[in-house]
């Protein structure tokens, strides 16, 4: 634009149609919360296609937050210690690891019974038969829950004894929830 069209443009006159646009524009600006909750699936149903990594045990996928069953991951921005004293954020670590199984995959999300703290669902997700949250648990990326089934507090034992993942140092399990009564 020459320096005329410019002036001219930007002359009070055409403020009033400037600031209208602008408060137009703000209008069609989604809200901070986000799009309405979608129903609840049915268990049993299996959801499949490219996933989104939430958190270091959360998937979005097909419009859907799920919980990853069986398991606890540390949030972004939990710090661990690493033997030496030098101290990481392992909730970054974790949604990363989670982010590396799942890259370019088709998942395969069943939806389990019951919801998380957040009232997510619950799914067992797995890559061509690799379930996700053995994954986490084995690399050592994630807990599995007290109540969970044996396999994963195996796969935990030997993650702790083999030192992988958050095992390899030391954790603040501040991000768990109360264990009374489990």
């Amino acid at each position: 634009l020459d320096g005329r069209a410019e002036s001219h443009l930007l002359s009070p006159s055409n403020w009033s149609v400037l600031i209208f646009l602008l408060a137009l524009a703000g209008c069609a600006v989604p809200s901070a919360e986000g799009p309405p909750a979608e129903s609840p699936l049915e268990v049993g149903k299996v959801i499949s296609g490219e996933v989104s990594v939430v958190s270091a045990e959360v998937l979005r996928i097909e419009g859907h937050e799920l919980a990853l069953a069986g398991i606890l991951a540390p949030p972004v921005g939990q710090r661990c210690i690493r033997p030496g004293g030098k101290r990481f954020d392992c909730g970054l670590i974790a949604k990363t690891a989670l982010m590396d199984l799942t890259a370019g995959a088709t998942v395969d999300c069943r939806i389990a019974p019951g919801t998380d703290d957040a009232g997510l669902q619950y799914a067992r997700c797995s890559i061509q038969g690799y379930d996700l949250s053995e994954g986490m648990v084995y690399t050592g990326w994630a807990i599995a829950w007290p109540r969970t089934l044996q396999p994963l507090r195996k796969l935990e034992s030997g993650a702790r004894k083999d030192r992988r993942g958050m095992w390899n140092g030391q954790f603040e399990p501040d991000w768990l929830p109360s264990l009374e009564g489990v």
